[in-house]
């Protein structure tokens, strides 16, 4: 994700203080999401998924967001 960042350089604090790896329950298609990456506003984030698969992603609003839709 570009222009996006884990720490508020205004502030000082991070912006997101959850897991940087998370293991998702229930689902068989996914092991692991895990953040790789915080440099010059480039937030990366990586999926660990069980072969090659179909997917669909979308944006949903209030709150902001980011969905990634993997059948399992």
């Amino acid at each position: 994700m570009q222009q996006a960042t884990g720490f508020n350089l205004d502030s000082g604090k991070p912006t997101y203080t959850g897991p940087t790896r998370v293991q998702p329950a229930g689902t068989r298609a996914v092991g692991e999401v895990a953040q790789v990456e915080d440099f010059e506003a480039v937030l990366n984030w990586a999926l660990g998924v069980q072969g090659a698969l179909p997917f669909r992603v979308s944006t949903l609003t209030s709150p902001p967001r980011l969905v990634i839709d993997i059948p399992s």
